[in-house]
């Protein structure tokens, strides 16, 4: 007899949910990948803690050093080794739930980092405790003016440190390869006069932010006029949601989220909306100027995380597929999703560990696709096909069975030899869903790819299916097909 794939396209948010066939409606706690097989996302597991019980609100790898650097409740800590040790070596705090800015500069042969969390510079040399960059650090401050005194976004651009001053147009810079020397007159104004929202570094150039222009400034080659901006408030339309919901990728593209909250790109003259399939999502929610972004690598994957922290919503895009997601923290006791529980993250090469610290417990993770709960805790992972109809709504379809191809045989995370399970329902023609059907996937070892869902079904014009993933085992489903 014939069979028909069932469609498992990437999901489309931005229309009516009744207009999607081949798309999905919801890819939750997971991603599609190339081949069109749908994935349950990565798990995670303690790394350390803190023991601070507050946000992480920042993360930096050093390739130099070899070590991590987490800051939690204005405290720094140096974490040593790939086991988790760490020292706290904080002299003069950050201030408290202000995301950490970093940069590490090297100078008299010495390697720094300079942190902001809407403060003033502080540094450390990997061995010091963090100091208030001033007159009385070491080395001291020199020259005949000062850092920002409320820095939140610190990049390097060539030999110079460069921040700005919240609540104020102007943006500040150091002397050229000293960045303890900040003068008086060095410093520029944002063309629109408004206040700087945000500094952002790409290969060749850097733009200067606030919440409706954007100043894109490159190097002018002169020593005592640095920094020129040939295309000044060209983007003037655009401006920024929120100065921590944005990333730069491949040196030169900048995502944001900007005050329209469309999700786009820039790259040099080129601007370009990619928030379709989710813009109408982002606009539905009532709080976006906390939004949070960052990128993850993992596993030849890479995304784009976008925190909503008052909302509790987190989305994810996906480089490779150009696909929208949804991820969460999920509680098994309540049945409910909240914020998924990543706040920064940072890839520690040296270790090959994907550390991300949480939204407000102070501890670190170690994010892998061989975990498969969340600490501990479930991850319930979800698909929602679209109204399958293979073309027509007017044609009564009959099949006599479903079946998918899943990997199987491989057991939960606690314990493998206990058989994991899915969560199978259907709806037809728009109506109520079926009750929930447990599928078993097989013990250790029993590794056939063939599952049956339905061994017999009813008749529709159109169709959905509801797959849930919530036991602590590997999932992939790479197809489904209906028999006629």
């Amino acid at each position: 007899m014939p069979f028909q794939q069932i469609p498992l396209l990437k999901p489309y948010y931005n229309i009516d949910s009744t207009s999607l066939t081949a798309n999905c409606e919801l890819v939750q706690d997971g991603y599609i990948d190339e081949f069109g097989a749908f994935h349950k996302r990565a798990g995670y597991k303690l790394f350390c803690d803190l023991g601070t019980n507050r946000d992480v609100t920042g993360v930096h790898w050093s390739e130099i050093e070899k070590k991590l650097v987490a800051v939690s409740n204005g405290q720094t800590f140096l974490v040593n080794d790939k086991f988790g040790a760490f020292t706290d070596i904080t002299g003069d705090s950050l201030n408290l739930d202000a995301r950490v800015n970093f940069v590490e500069k090297r100078y008299g042969g010495v390697n720094y980092l300079f942190m902001v969390a809407n403060s003033a510079p502080v540094f450390t040399n990997y061995t010091t405790n963090t100091q208030i960059l001033s007159t009385t650090s070491t080395p001291p401050l020199t020259g005949t003016g000062s850092p920002p005194s409320n820095c939140t976004h610190l990049i390097q651009f060539y030999s110079y440190l460069i921040g700005n001053q919240k609540g104020d147009m102007a943006w500040k810079f150091s002397y050229p390869g000293n960045p303890f020397q900040w003068d008086a007159a060095d410093s520029y104004d944002i063309t629109s006069q408004e206040n700087v929202e945000g500094i952002y570094k790409g290969s060749s150039s850097f733009l200067v932010c606030s919440k409706s222009t954007l100043d894109i400034w490159g190097n002018s080659r002169s020593f005592t006029d640095p920094f020129l901006s040939p295309v000044k408030a060209e983007y003037a339309q655009i401006g920024l949601a929120s100065p921590y919901a944005s990333v730069v990728i491949d040196g030169n593209k900048m995502i944001f989220l900007d005050k329209a909250r469309r999700l786009v790109v820039l790259q040099g003259a080129s601007y370009v909306d990619m928030g379709l399939p989710i813009n109408k999502e982002i606009q539905n929610l009532s709080v976006v100027d906390d939004a949070i972004a960052f990128n993850i690598a993992i596993d030849g994957k890479q995304f784009l995380v976008l925190n909503f922290p008052q909302e509790k919503k987190t989305f994810l895009y996906d480089y490779v597929s150009k696909s929208f997601y949804k991820w969460s923290n999920y509680n098994e006791e309540t049945a409910t999703r909240s914020l998924f529980r990543a706040n920064c993250y940072a890839y520690c090469s040296t270790w090959n560990k994907h550390i991300i610290g949480d939204i407000d417990n102070g501890k670190l993770y170690s994010l892998d696709n061989d975990h498969y709960s969340d600490d501990s805790n479930t991850i319930n992972a979800e698909i929602i096909t679209g109204h399958i109809n293979y073309g027509s709504d007017a044609v009564l379809k009959k099949p006599r069975s479903v079946c998918a191809r899943i990997k199987r045989g491989v057991g939960k995370e606690a314990n493998m030899y206990d058989s994991p399970r899915i969560l199978v329902r259907h709806r037809d023609n728009g109506g109520t869903w079926s009750n929930f059907k447990e599928v078993d996937l097989g013990k250790v070892g029993d590794t056939e790819f063939k599952v049956n869902l339905y061994t017999q079904a009813s008749s529709y014009y159109t169709r959905q299916y509801h797959i849930k993933m919530p036991d602590p085992a590997p999932f992939v489903l790479s197809g489904m097909w209906e028999e006629f």
